[in-house]
């Protein structure tokens, strides 16, 4: 792939060939009169169109160009926070507007290379985006995480989530990633993770359940134990290939489509996350200065609570049943398929939220 992307002329996806259809189908009904104004007045549309598709090639452009230039940065605050290196004197040569004047002569018997005690694991956990992805289970796993990636391929037309663990009693890995491939135009195809290897009765992604079964014949009752799918952050690095179009399966495999197109959605909105306010504003998030949605304010807060309250109310009116589906208001459900190639602020017509609401 050259440096610059390739600008299409617009309409080249199909979905906009379509719409372009439609629009010239509904001109053609157009009294005679007014079907040359509405011609004229399309061509230019599409000129604008054609605009927008020129600009957001050059903005992928410049966000790849940075990308390269952030990811030096990354590599040197990893080496910190993982213990690899003391800070340098360089690094620190603003020390005095942090320190009392006691502290000062301190410093050179304070550069230590010790590793940050549990520093991902409360940067990740003080992220409101995160909080209904990561689970109590998830917790001392996380807390062995030592360092985070996220690596652009190809020009930003792919990239990967990973995440470094020290020794732990949950897995034998010492990495995690999870591989974002995608279609023309960000669209994304599926993705590709790592096999977790699990220690012994560790799997955190997996729990027991038991149920009793009653016998129609004899009236006896007897247990039935199976494992199942738990919720757990670590499904994240979960491959998942959706089947397709729904008009190519059947009913069954419509529905596993739809689920795996759900979970794609998902793991997608939480790889954005960790691009676009993990990895940039780790710090602030250590800090307790930032919580990951950025448009709340204390009021704002205080508002949420009521409204949970209020809706469950609501779930209690629905029963039972209710679960977070496609229409979630969370958005978890919704199929946003499209995004931004890696690093903060990567991609703007694919860019998307996964902010609680």
């Amino acid at each position: 792939m050259t440096e610059q992307s390739t600008i299409k002329t617009y309409p080249h996806k199909e979905e906009d060939i379509k719409y372009e259809k439609e629009i010239k189908d509904a001109i053609k009904k157009l009294p005679l009169e007014q079907r040359f104004q509405a011609i004229a007045l399309n061509n230019y549309i599409l000129m604008r169109k054609q605009l927008d598709g020129e600009v957001e090639s050059q903005i992928q452009d410049i966000v790849r160009k940075f990308n390269k230039l952030q990811a030096p940065l990354m590599n040197q605050i990893n080496e910190i926070v993982g213990g690899k290196r003391a800070p340098t004197d360089a690094e620190v040569g603003q020390a005095k507007e942090y320190l009392t004047a006691e502290e000062a002569g301190q410093v050179e018997a304070n550069l230590n290379s010790e590793p940050i005690s549990e520093y991902w694991f409360k940067v990740l956990t003080s992220c409101v985006k995160l909080s209904e992805d990561i689970f109590e289970t998830d917790h001392a796993l996380l807390k062995h995480v030592t360092q985070i990636e996220t690596i652009s391929e190809d020009e930003g037309e792919h990239f990967t989530i990973k995440f470094h663990f020290s020794p732990n009693e949950y897995i034998e890995n010492e990495f995690l990633s999870v591989r974002f491939v995608m279609l023309d135009d960000q669209e994304f195809e599926r993705t590709e993770g790592t096999e977790i290897k699990w220690k012994e009765g560790k799997d955190i992604t997996k729990k027991t359940i038991t149920k009793k079964q009653k016998n129609k014949k004899t009236g006896k009752t007897r247990s039935i134990t199976k494992t199942v799918d738990a919720d757990s952050f670590f499904n994240f690095f979960k491959t998942i290939t959706p089947k397709g179009d729904a008009e190519d399966n059947d009913d069954e495999d419509e529905e596993g489509g739809d689920e795996d197109a759900e979970k794609l959605a998902i793991n997608f909105n939480i790889a954005l996350t960790l691009q676009e306010e993990i990895v940039p504003y780790h710090l602030e998030y250590y800090l307790g200065l930032r919580i990951g949605d950025e448009d709340m304010d204390d009021d704002d807060l205080g508002d949420i609570d009521e409204e949970d309250e209020d809706d469950e109310d609501d779930d209690e009116d629905e029963g039972p049943g209710h679960k977070h589906g496609k229409n979630c208001a969370h958005g978890h459900g919704k199929k946003g398929g499209k995004g931004a190639g890696a690093g903060a602020g990567a991609g703007a017509e694919g860019k998307q939220e996964c902010k609680q609401q």
